[in-house]
């Protein structure tokens, strides 16, 4: 559906009241240049050792001259040895408001190499690059923060690579300066935001001030999980994976979650019963199960509003999701709490009287920030291009996730999703259509209706036990129910138009299921073999129980449609009841072998068991008394 985005956003995020972001770092931006000058020459090392380095004081005098450490006090001296420093581990990070602007400090554990920042400025942005330093897993995705002091609009600080992190610290105006407190065990920067030049009277009477979000990921999604259950770089997956990300679906204005899917290669989509739920195709396949944040739920309806990313892992994956068809498996990421206030409300409006209202609000519950939630809720109105099909949503998403300890995260995720509509089969596939208009209803306006209504749970607990240790435990359950009436066409029509109809009744279609996982993931090696091995369990049961019962009905003639046929009252053809339960208890071992570091190996070893049963049941009933044939 072509949809004119009308948005009315209001995004809001700043620092929690009476808290502070930590985050630690520790050197001298002296010390930065000597260690440069120690990468080109090692030999200058020793020059450098003759005097002693001081640095004047500053902040309001809270800190006096101190000696800086000499490189020639550290382990080896050598522009071999330097550039061979082990990685350091920045374990947190604090901003700290002052009255000169922020202090930045950058948390390593006892006995870490120290940390040296280079500084670069890039217009407004003080970009900080410092090498042989990684985060810890507790901040793998980086921090921000926004308007943290005056004058300074935003901080981040993320991972560049396994051996660089990069701060970039944006003014207002312009790049503020930073500095290096000396005497600290962490590196601690004192930053400064600048003045800009004094402005005319003229000026100050019209100021425009445009703020804006930057975009974490944009259209490039570096990591993928569903392909290995961890966050591994899609470059080191010996798969085919694409990867759908939320920039995308914004941008393109994304309001069925088909029209995503679209963007992808290999998946061809179809049109589901009765017009619902979509179906998809991968590489050929029909593709039924389906995961939501890695657990299955087969069948599902998805509104976009709450979807983070779309994972297509095209393939066979049956190592970790069992019996699944070959062409490969959908995974939707859903939205996450975040830990700084976010606020966002938008009216979106198109074509066939379509409009939907949408809020996503977010932010901390906690002064502490170890309590996060985040809310999507959206309503949807919309016709259709065939006469008397209409469609209304409600979708309501809400998440917490609680940070139980330092190494120990649980979250809590619902989704309630209804929607209301008309039954639309489409029209046979006869010529004689062709010259018929596309919105051709030969149903009954007054007795073509549908309600689906499905509940989502998720609930997860990551415990760290260290960085290379850890295990993930969560459950999901899933219920659906889908049910409603409506006159359907038969495949065949007369030469003067005439159609035969008949009328189907479904009391009830219900999809159940409930699924376990535990997942062991871990990181050593073996000489210079690097590996990443994931070892897991999961336990899954699948029920559908289907009811239908179908009746003659009056005909009706495509060239000249007249509405208003009674609806049966006997359902003189057979009704049936389905019913099927399925369960599957699986073990699986992954392991992710790094040979080279252009050469993985990814080897995985599944065990599956999977029970069925089923009952299918075909009587004739007459509705009017009740009595069975």
């Amino acid at each position: 559906m072509d949809s004119q985005n009308l948005s009315l956003r209001e995004r809001a995020a700043g620092t929690s009241s009476g808290g502070t972001l930590s985050w630690r770092w520790k050197v001298v931006p002296v010390l930065s240049q000597l260690l440069l000058v120690g990468f080109c020459q090692g030999a200058w090392s020793a020059e450098v050792e003759s005097s002693p380095l001081t640095i004047s004081s500053f902040s309001e005098g809270k800190h006096k001259d101190a000696e800086i450490e000499r490189l020639g006090d550290w382990e080896s001296d050598s522009a071999a040895d330097l550039i061979a420093q082990k990685i350091t581990t920045v374990t947190g990070v604090q901003l700290n408001q002052t009255t000169e602007g922020l202090e930045l400090i950058l948390e390593t554990a006892a006995g870490e190499q120290r940390l040296v920042p280079l500084f670069l400025p890039e217009g407004n942005d003080l970009v900080i690059d410092i090498l042989d330093a990684t985060l810890a897993f507790s901040i793998r995705n980086g921090v921000r923060e926004i308007n943290p002091a005056p004058g300074i609009t935003e901080v981040t600080v993320n991972k560049v690579d396994e051996n660089s992190i990069q701060i970039r610290i944006t003014g207002e105006k312009q790049a503020p300066t930073a500095e290096v407190v000396p005497g600290r065990d962490d590196l601690v920067l004192s930053i400064t935001p600048q003045k800009a030049a004094e402005q005319t009277e003229a000026d100050e009477e019209i100021e425009v001030i445009a703020t804006g979000e930057a975009e974490e990921e944009g259209y490039n999604v570096p990591d993928a999980s569903t392909a290995t259950r961890t966050d591994t770089p899609i470059r080191d997956i010996p798969q085919s994976i694409q990867v759908i990300p939320r920039q995308v679906i914004e941008d393109q204005g994304v309001t069925n979650i088909s029209d995503a899917l679209r963007n992808v290669s290999g998946v061809t989509v179809r049109a589901g019963y009765g017009g619902t739920n979509d179906n998809y195709v991968i590489r050929g396949f029909n593709t039924f199960e389906r995961l939501r944040n890695g657990f299955l739920a087969r069948e599902i309806d998805v509104n976009p509003n709450n979807i983070e990313r779309i994972e297509v892992l095209k393939g066979p994956a049956s190592v970790l999701y069992g019996a699944i068809e070959p062409g490969g498996v959908i995974n939707f990421i859903t939205k996450q709490p975040l830990d700084y206030p976010y606020y966002e409300a938008e009216f979106t409006a198109g074509n066939y009287s379509f409009y939907q209202p949408s809020i996503d609000l977010s932010g901390p519950l906690t002064e502490d920030k170890r309590l996060l939630y985040r809310l999507n809720a959206a309503y949807e109105n919309s016709g259709s291009f065939v006469d008397f099909v209409d469609r209304e949503v409600i979708q309501v998403s809400p998440t917490l996730s609680y940070r139980l300890g330092e190494d120990t995260d649980l979250s809590l995720s619902y989704e309630y999703l209804r929607s209301d509509g008309d039954w639309y089969d489409g029209l046979p596939l006869d010529p004689i259509f062709l010259d018929l208009p596309r919105s051709l209803f030969v149903g009954e306006p007054d007795a073509n209706a549908r309600t689906e209504e499905s509940h989502f749970g998720n609930l997860i607990l990551d415990h760290r036990f260290n960085e290379n240790w850890q295990v993930r435990s969560g459950f999901a359950l899933k219920f659906s129910q889908i049910q409603g009436f409506k006159f359907r066409s038969t495949d065949f029509v007369e030469p003067d138009g005439t159609m035969e109809r008949i009328y189907q009744f479904d009391p009830f279609g219900n999809n159940d299921t409930y699924s376990i996982q535990t997942d062991l993931i871990g990181r050593f090696n073996t000489g210079s073999i690097a590996h990443q091995i994931l070892f897991g369990f999961e336990f899954s049961r699948t029920t559908y129980d289907i009811a239908s019962s179908v009746a003659s009905a009056d005909p009706i003639n495509v060239f000249n449609p007249v509405y208003g046929a009674p609806v049966p009252t006997v359902f003189d053809v057979s009704s049936e009841r389905f019913t099927d339960r399925t369960q599957t208890i699986g073990l699986y071992l992954q392991d992710l072998v790094t040979l080279l570091p252009s050469l993985k190996l990814l080897v995985g070893a599944p065990s599956n068991f999977q029970p069925m049963s089923g009952l299918m049941l075909q009587f004739s009933i007459d509705v009017t008394t009740g009595e069975s044939d």
